[in-house]
Formats: C-alpha cells, structure tokens, sequence
C-alpha cells in the first residue's frame, strides 16, 4: 500500500513515502490547490517540472513489507510558498515503479525533540547547509538544555498571513549564535539574519545573558519568521559548544496593530549598516498584509447608451476624498464626451463619496462611473480596477489632486496618441504656486539606498524653463503616473500596473520601461495647464514611517527588474539624498 507523510523541520520539506518492499521510487510530485507543482522528485531526470523545488533522497528504510523513503527539500526561504503549505489543499503523486498514487498530503510541524527521531540520512541531508550545519547536529543528537535565566525580553509580536515579527532584547545579542523556532522546530531563524539595534535604555549589560556570552552594546533585536499556530509557544536558543541552550519557550502576546514594525525597522536602519535588502525583506510581508482580495463593486456606470467616449479618465481615493468636490467641479467644465472613473480604494470613505456622486447635475452623472474596492489595492491595484471598467479606448489616469486649469494640453496629447506618434504620454505638472513638480523623470543611483535607482524629477521646485503656453510635445524616457494617457488596450496587454508593487510608488516608472523596452515612444506634453498637489491626496501617509516602508521595498523591487537594463541604457555615478516621489 502506498501512502505518504510530510512535515515542516527547519524550514526544509522533509516527505516520507512508503511503498512495497521490493519496489524502488520513481516520483514523487507535490502540488497546490491550483494544480502547479510545488515539489518534485523524479529517480530519472535531474530537474523538477517547472517552477518546483527539488526533493532529494535522504535514505531508505524498512517496516514489515514496505519501505520508506525520505526526501528532503532545500532550505525553503519564500514566506508565500510556507504559507501555502499550511494553507491546506495539497496533493502528492507517488510513482513505485507500475503502482501509481494520488493522495492528500497534510504538512505538519516538527518539535524539538521530532529532530532526533529523523533517519540519519534525512540529518545529513539537513546539515549539508552549512549555515544551519552545527544547530541540526545539536538537536539531532538531543543535545538540548533548558537555561531559564528570564535574561530575554520580548517587547513587542504582531502576526500576519502566517509571518511573525518579533522584537525583544537579550543581552549581548549581537556576539552570541541566536536562533529563534515557531510551530516546534518547524520554522527557523538565525540570530545573524535579525537587525541588531542597540539598546541605552538596558544601560550596564545584565550578567547571565547567555553561556559565555561577550560583551557588545547591541542587546536589542527584530526579527521576521514564518510562524502558523499564532498561539503556539516560540522558543529562542542559544548555541555553544555543540548545545542547543533554551533561554526562552513560551507563548506570545500579539499585538493588534502591525504600526510599530516600521519605526523600529527604520530606525534600525538609520542606526547601523544593516543592508537595505535585508531591511526590505522583513518589512514587505506586513505592508501587503491585508490589502483586500481584488474584488470590487461597481456602483453607478456611466450611461452604457451613450456614445463610445474620447477618452474615460480614471481616479482612484484613498483616504482624503474632498477632492472629489474639485474633481466634479473640472468634470462639469471638461469635453462632455469624457468619461470620469472614480475608483473608491478605501471603503471607509465610499459613504461620503457616494452621496456628492448622486446629488451630481444630470448632465454630469451621466459621465460618472463610480467603483468600490473591498479593502486597499494601491494606487496600481486601483488603477488597474477603473482602466477594466473604462468604456474608452484611450485611458487618462489622474490622480485625485490634479488639476486642470484647461483640457488643450490633454486634447493635444489625444491626438498625438490617435495618430501613432506616442504610445504613453505624460505631462508637466506644477505646484500651485507655478514651479515645476514633475517634467520628465530620470534614473540615478543613490548613495543614500545603497546605490539603487532611484525616480528622480529633475528641476522640482524650479520655475519652469520654457514652457510655451499653447503647449508642446516632447520626447521623454519615463512619466509620472499622477498624469498619463495610453491606449486602454496597451495597460491590458502590459497586465497594467505590476502587482509587485506595494501602495504606491515605481509603478509608473516600471510601465515606461516596459513600453520602451517594446521598442515604442514616450512623450511629455509640456505647458502650464495641470498642477499637482503631490501626495497631498495621501497626506495622513506622506511623513510617516509606513510610506516610507512602501518606498524602500518598492525600490528594492524596481531595481531588481531594471537595474541592469539601467546600468546598459543609461549609466550614471552614484549620487545622495532622498528619492522624489513619482
């Protein structure tokens, strides 16, 4: 009879597969509840169906008339793809030469102490990783001693989706080999992955913080791990001489709210050298934590018998909607063969927003399509909702804090776009008082995010140069999004705004790429017809540590998708100071 087992040790998949005796086991494939592969094994090929992480054999074993099989994954390092292994629905084909099986596979956790019981083989296989090479070997020997010595502290847990952030203080932190275990032994995390903060508050450090532990001044930590059960115990040990020493094992208060990761991220950063990539990695699973499922309503359409509109103008809300007074008052004066799609991207405020919408004169109602969006997507999520109801064929995405003194420099670009001669148009924006906000963006490397990329505005804050006032168009490498115009069926085919980014910010510079990287033209109109509030629309985010969060792995994202194309089109030094928004 063929049957299988699985579980969770050390972040690494660890199957067993029984079988008839005298069989030998050809595959063995793991998959997901869409049917993709999530792990494979097979005795003839060397490489697992695309997209699977490979299992490799770890031994063979025997019980009556089967036998047992083990393989073991690599080091699992993707926070989705643990999170999909206890999400349930799982699948596991086992092949035993002609006898061919198809079962449901549920992962468990591993304890402490389900270490040792592991075939020798399977242990080896789990300590070939040298990183994890001295703690697989204490807790497969069972060389574990509890020292409770109340020396940790953990000062603030919060749990989203299956991840743990958690941040305490231990004396001497930095000097002693730390790892902190969830759901048992199954997840895992190394003290050298944490942020080490320093902490003035602890003042002379405790004595007792650790077996032999030197003396440093970093005594604080944070540290992000997959954790399932979030009433399970967390345990923090301590690794010297071959043992595994337990200074800490028990269950955690979680906080309600995720808003203190940020500040104590950040300002780790700020602090010390801790590498932007690593800062990045444990701030982005909570800043896409709860951002609604995509779903939305659509509430009130333009009038479907209407003529087939120029140009369908999408806007998306979040937060602060008084806009919208504006908005409906440009709306009034705009071409009446323009369509308004007003994206809600905060359901709290649809119950102002919907009243303002229906008390609107007839004429102008008419032109208003009205969505809501359950939960938060972002500016790009949002954006893309309203260009898939758009009833145009070219797409005029706004922010809600634009304005358009006149439509010239839009009709204008309408044009340009029908006749072929650009196949993305942006705009130059000023501020209220007439300088330049936005005319163009160019990408340079910052000394200040470890010489990433960065969108740059250059000549913000300057009178602008040049700007004739019929309008022109012009050449251009990238655009802001607070004011675009493109074809409706370009965004589509281009899956519209990456879904890699997070609330708002490099989704526009990354669209541009992917147009010019199709080989096809940018454009800036330039006049002085629109002005942009800039992030005024968002202001209840714009000085706090969670924007700046949504920037700084928005920016490791960007520049892990264009940073070499960057560095071949246009090579520039490194230079400081802080990104400008786009």
């Amino acid at each position: 009879m063929v049957g299988c087992t699985a579980q969770l040790v050390l972040n690494h998949l660890v199957v067993q597969a029984t079988g008839p005796r005298s069989a030998r086991l050809c595959r063995l494939v793991v998959t997901g509840p869409d049917g993709n592969a999530l792990f494979a094994f097979d005795s003839g090929a060397g490489t697992p169906p695309g997209g699977a992480l490979g299992l490799a054999a770890a031994g063979r074993s025997f019980a009556r008339q089967d036998v047992v099989c083990t393989l073991t994954s690599a080091w699992i390092g993707d926070l989705r793809l643990l999170s999909r292994l206890h999400g349930g629905g799982l699948q596991v084909t086992v092949q035993f030469e002609q006898q061919v099986e198809t079962l449901s596979l549920a992962v468990g956790p591993t304890g402490l102490d389900g270490i040792a019981a592991l075939p020798p083989a399977a242990l080896r296989k789990l300590g070939e990783d040298a990183f994890w090479a001295g703690l697989v070997a204490a807790l497969g020997a069972g060389r574990v001693l509890a020292v409770e010595t109340g020396a940790v502290h953990v000062d603030y847990a919060y749990r989203a989706d299956d991840v743990l952030f958690l941040s305490g203080r231990l004396p001497n932190f930095a000097g002693l080999d730390v790892y902190v275990l969830t759901d048992g032994a199954a997840h895992v995390a190394r003290g050298s992955e944490a942020i080490g903060q320093p902490r003035p508050d602890i003042g002379e450090p405790p004595r007792g913080g650790g077996p032999g532990a030197p003396a440093t001044d970093t005594h604080g930590f944070s540290v992000v791990l997959p954790m399932w059960e979030g009433g399970g115990a967390v345990t923090i040990g301590i690794l010297k001489g071959g043992v595994f020493h337990t200074v800490f094992r028990r269950p955690l208060a979680l906080a309600a709210s995720r808003d203190a990761i940020f500040p104590l991220v950040l300002a780790a950063h700020q602090a010390s050298a801790v590498p932007l990539a690593r800062i990045t990695r444990m701030i982005a699973p909570f800043l896409e934590a709860g951002g609604g499922d995509g779903g939305y309503e659509v509430r009130r359409r333009a009038r479907p018998d209407a003529a087939v509109p120029a140009v369908s103008v999408v806007i998306p809300f979040y937060r602060e909607w008084r806009f919208l007074y504006a908005i409906l008052a440009m709306a009034r004066n705009a071409p009446r063969d323009w369509e308004w799609v007003l994206v809600c991207d905060d359901p709290d405020i649809a119950r102002y927003m919907g009243p303002l919408i229906a008390g609107s004169p007839e004429g102008l109602r008419d032109r208003l399509t009205f969505i809501v969006v359950r939960g938060n997507l972002g500016y790009g999520g949002a954006n893309n909702v309203g260009v898939q109801e758009a009833r145009s064929a070219a797409v005029l995405l706004m922010n809600s804090d634009i304005w358009l003194a006149d439509f010239r420099c839009v009709e204008r670009a309408l044009a340009a776009l029908a006749a072929g001669d650009y196949a993305l148009l942006g705009f130059t924006l000023l501020f209220e008082d007439g300088t330049v906000q936005h005319d163009g963006l160019a990408f340079r490397r910052s000394a200040a995010f470890d010489g990433r990329y960065l969108a740059q505005h250059p000549g913000k804050g300057l009178p602008p140069e040049d700007l004739p006032p019929g309008g022109e168009i012009v050449p251009a490498g990238a655009v802001t999004g607070a004011l675009m115009l493109l074809a409706r069926q370009l965004f589509l085919a281009l899956g519209g705004f990456d879904k890699r980014y997070v609330g708002g910010d490099f989704e526009d510079a990354d669209l541009c790429l992917a147009v010019a990287g199709r080989g096809q033209r940018i454009g800036l109109v330039r006049s002085r017809s629109a002005f942009h509030l800039e992030r005024q629309s968002i202001r209840r985010d714009a000085a706090n540590d969670l924007a700046f969060a949504r920037t700084l792995v928005n920016c490791e994202r960007f520049n892990a998708r264009w940073a070499a194309e960057l560095d071949m089109t246009a090579p520039r030094p490194a230079v400081g100071g802080a990104p400008c928004p786009a």
